[in-house]
């Protein structure tokens, strides 16, 4: 919630608070980009995550131009199973 960028966080949360300029707070965007932009790995896995999200939404539209909605919808069923059973 973009709220909670300006709300102060008591200290009495303790590890649940972002130091930010000498105050406390529930989060801090800025903290997130600049950790993003020093550390390489990082970074990369965010741009790795961002290129998997759109080939799996590209590969979706292609299975629901040329196949089906349903065909798609199994796929996805399929791919969730696969990952529940082979990774968990």
């Amino acid at each position: 919630m973009p709220i909670l960028t300006f709300v102060h966080c008591p200290s009495s949360l303790g590890s649940a608070c972002v130091e930010h300029k000498d105050s406390f707070y529930f989060e801090r965007p800025d903290n997130y980009f600049n950790e993003i932009t020093h550390n390489g790995i990082l970074f990369f896995l965010c741009i790795l995550g961002i290129v998997t999200i759109a080939t799996f939404n590209m590969a979706g539209v292609s299975v629901t131009k040329y196949v089906s909605s349903v065909a798609r919808f199994y796929i996805y069923i399929y791919i969730y199973i696969y990952i529940y059973t082979y990774y968990f």
